[in-house]
């Protein structure tokens, strides 16, 4: 019986805001710069990305990422793009947000018994060990039973453990209210995230409905037609055609042409870069032709893209920071009984 108990207890306990996101298309971030795209298979001893499709890296072909449960520390972000989602999916995890922002009975009362278990954890756990040293007493100290003494012990503790989790009294009042999350990166700098708080654990924070812009640039050649971050860029007769393949909109903000040093100027000199501000917001599927200087023989293109994701922060690197709305959260009365 302890040992069913202890394979039901590992193969039912993961963390609830990795759950989350269990079965969804997730980017992962680790604090290292890695990164892996695919669909999360969550696991008790870790998770998996499972790719769209197997792809060539460094000699051998890769169909999937694994994360370790011991390596979760490494993770800077978990992100669930709503750009990515299927329909399906955005229905399901629409019904999410709503029992985020206005909980039903059950599922209040359902909170409030994991945190009366976790706020008396320690005197449940002496009570088991009371019951166990009683029976003991009773039963005597059976050569079987003594060698099963630790052993069942720990199963005790990975039962009730596995039905408590880390309450924080203060986290608990801003469920359900859009919250800013501030983040140290690995260069200790401060960047700051708001969306809805929906949930958190020992080692995790999970915010909804966040805004983010990703900065990134591309070079071109001006050779062929290349695509790098969803863009598209072909070069004919002296203009730049650049297609948006993203399910996102794309912002060019900067065009910088390159143009090679005229001859007779002083040997080893540096292409001269020619930077030209810009304002060009693509849609997805939308496509924009730009004129190039006739000098020009390579280019960068400067651009950023607005997506909203749910994201899940590790309670190491993350903290709320603040409350961004008027808005009470669940406070100690709601974690009382009622009569």
């Amino acid at each position: 019986m302890a040992t069913l108990i202890g394979l039901i207890i590992k193969a039912f306990s993961r963390d609830r805001c990795l759950k989350d996101f269990n079965k969804y298309p997730v980017a992962l971030v680790l604090t290292d710069n890695e990164s892996a795209c695919g669909r999360c298979s969550l696991h008790s001893t870790g998770l998996e990305l499972l790719y769209d499709k197997v792809t060539e890296k460094e000699g051998h072909p890769e169909a999937s990422f694994l994360l370790y449960k011991s390596e979760y520390d490494r993770i800077f972000t978990a992100r669930r793009y709503h750009s990515t989602l299927t329909e399906e999916m955005k229905k399901a995890r629409q019904r999410i947000l709503e029992k985020t922002y206005h909980p039903r009975f059950f599922r209040r009362l359902k909170r409030r018994i994991r945190n009366l278990f976790s706020s008396v954890k320690d005197a449940i756990l002496e009570a088991f060990n009371m019951a166990f040293g009683q029976m003991k007493t009773r039963y005597g100290q059976d050569a079987a039973l003594k060698s099963q003494d630790k052993y069942l012990r720990r199963i005790g503790t990975e039962a009730i453990s596995s039905a408590a989790t880390s309450y924080d009294a203060l986290l608990e009042r801003q469920i359900g209210s859009k919250v800013v999350v501030e983040v140290t990166t690995p260069d200790k700098s401060k960047i700051f995230f708001t969306g809805v708080f929906k949930e958190y654990t020992a080692r995790f924070l999970e915010i909804m409905d966040v805004e983010t812009k990703e900065d990134f640039s591309i070079d071109y050649s001006l050779s062929g037609e290349k695509s790098e971050s969803g863009l598209r860029l072909s070069f004919t007769e002296g203009r730049l055609a650049v297609s948006n393949d993203n399910p996102f909109s794309v912002h060019i903000r900067e065009l910088i042409q390159k143009i090679p040093p005229v001859p007779g100027e002083q040997e080893g000199a540096e292409p001269k870069e020619v930077s030209r501000e810009m304002h060009i917001e693509l849609e997805p599927g939308e496509r924009a032709e730009l004129e190039l200087s006739p000098e020009a023989t390579s280019l960068s293109i400067k651009a950023f893209s607005q997506r909203i994701c749910d994201i899940i922060f590790p309670r190491a690197t993350a903290i709320v920071r603040h409350r961004s709305e008027f808005k009470e959260g669940l406070g100690l009365k709601d974690f009382l009984p009622k009569f």
